[in-house]
């Protein structure tokens, strides 16, 4: 038998002046070839530093994964999903979702990275930028997840992860 090392990645990256922030988390991770799977987009704005005039959230998917739904009013073209937020007050929370499929040519140890770009709107703001990388593989030995509170970030307090690392492979 032959042997495959996947890895998997996540960029976190807080500007102290931001004033909007995301991510990007699946359930499943690495996925398998010709599979449907769910991203689920968290973003929200900052308590405290005025929120965003006209959010613009947009995740660029890359070849290899087809887009088959946003929820809200969210719409793909060119292998880009946008949504127009509106205005984000300080301390709001949002959650979109993407459902794609990994390619069904897509080989072992093929990493798919997508991009999420959440746009304030305001005016030399920055604009916040993660990137979520998954891993092509038919099985799943190891099921590693981080959540997220759905609590509003406030400045200069605590924001609580859960890590859960499941064995999956049954050896």
């Amino acid at each position: 038998s032959s042997q495959s090392d996947v890895s998997d990645s996540v960029d976190v990256t807080v500007d102290p002046v931001a004033s909007v922030a995301l991510g990007i988390a699946s359930a499943v991770s690495p996925v398998a070839p010709n599979e449907p799977f769910t991203l689920r987009i968290n973003y929200g704005a900052f308590e405290g530093r005025g929120g965003a005039d006209f959010g613009e959230l947009t995740i660029s998917l890359p070849s290899g994964l087809q887009f088959i739904e946003a929820s809200g009013s969210g719409s793909e073209s060119g292998g880009v999903v946008s949504w127009t937020l509106g205005p984000l007050p300080g301390g709001f929370n949002g959650v979109e979702t993407v459902t794609v499929q990994a390619g069904a040519g897509l080989t072992t140890g093929t990493l798919l990275d997508v991009t999420a770009n959440l746009d304030p709107g305001n005016t030399g703001e920055p604009v916040a930028r993660t990137t979520w990388t998954i891993p092509v593989h038919p099985a799943e030995p190891l099921l590693v997840t981080l959540s997220a509170s759905d609590v509003p970030t406030v400045r200069n307090e605590r924001s609580d992860f859960a890590i859960s690392v499941s064995n999956t492979s049954g050896s």
